[in-house]
């Protein structure tokens, strides 16, 4: 299931595209995919320089172009002055290109009502979905909590990541809402959204990565988008990653690249867990086929 979502967007550069997603949702297998895709290189790119998709919330980034120490600030403060720094990001983009930017924000509006991610620097965005059952399951490793808490953190309409400022992390504070309106957020967001469920990234790769790529309007071959598919296979990352490390793994994680099955949900979650999630997020999860008749489709 491939969605696009054409709403209305607002005058501008629109050279932005977000790659957006709650986390552990095959963002970063994509990011993997398109530096390979866009690569002049032979050789598989390495999962340590994906230089060409850096994420929204990099607090250097922020530092650097809006000439700030973001630790003097609090997280309200910051997000006010979010707006500008994406537009001083799409206004240092050359003309005629496009910048690509990971992002597991929200789309949300800061204090002042204004949209965190100005609309008219954007020309897309690019919505990775999961069964959230899994998701739950994987941001539980990738997070070293347990399951219990994931679960809660699914659910949580306040939810956020790196709002702690007293460790002070390398990333700026990330609202993402609860796991349906996180969705919710950008499906209805006011630019042209393409949503990729990563079941079929994982099962129908070549023909949901190839609708992407249109969307992004690139032009590549058919031969070019099967090639960066098979240099970005979850093998050759797990091998990457175990011979080089990735810079992106949580420390509290063994391993980024850890199982990316579909359905693992049901070597982990309990009964309760299933309900919890399924009673917050059912409406969701049918509108994307992740549930019939009350029960998880994958």
């Amino acid at each position: 299931m491939n969605t696009l979502v054409d709403n209305q967007n607002s005058t501008g550069r629109n050279n932005i595209i977000w790659l957006a997603s709650y986390p552990k949702s095959g963002n970063t297998w994509f990011r993997i995919f398109l530096s390979n895709l866009l690569s002049e290189k032979e050789e598989d790119e390495d999962i340590n320089s994906l230089y060409s998709t850096p994420i929204a919330s990099c607090r250097n980034m922020f530092d650097e172009s809006l000439n700030v120490e973001s630790s003097d600030l609090t997280n309200d403060e910051i997000d006010l002055m979010r707006p500008e720094f994406y537009r001083d990001i799409s206004a240092e983009i050359p003309e005629g290109e496009k910048s690509y930017h990971k992002i597991h924000d929200a789309f949300t509006k800061n204090l002042n009502g204004e949209w965190i991610f100005p609309p008219e620097t954007a020309c897309g965005a690019v919505y990775f979905i999961r069964n959230p059952l899994d998701v739950a399951v994987s941001a539980s490793v990738h997070n070293g909590c347990t399951i219990e808490q994931s679960v809660k953190n699914l659910n949580n309409i306040k939810f956020s990541i790196a709002s702690n400022k007293k460790s002070l992390p390398d990333q700026i504070r990330q609202l993402l809402l609860s796991w349906s309106e996180h969705v919710r957020s950008w499906i209805n967001a006011p630019l042209p959204v393409c949503v990729l469920r990563y079941e079929d990234m994982k099962l129908d790769s070549f023909n949901t990565f190839k609708k992407a790529v249109e969307f992004m309007k690139l032009d590549k071959t058919d031969t070019e988008i099967r090639d960066a598919i098979e240099k970005s296979s979850f093998d050759k990352l797990q091998k990457q990653e175990k011979e080089k490390g990735f810079k992106e793994r949580s420390k509290k994680a063994k391993a980024f690249f850890r199982k990316g099955e579909i359905g693992d949900w049901r070597n982990h979650l309990t009964e309760e867990q299933v309900e919890k999630l399924i009673n917050s997020h059912a409406e969701v999860m049918e509108q994307f086929g992740y549930l019939k008749d009350g029960q998880s489709f994958f």
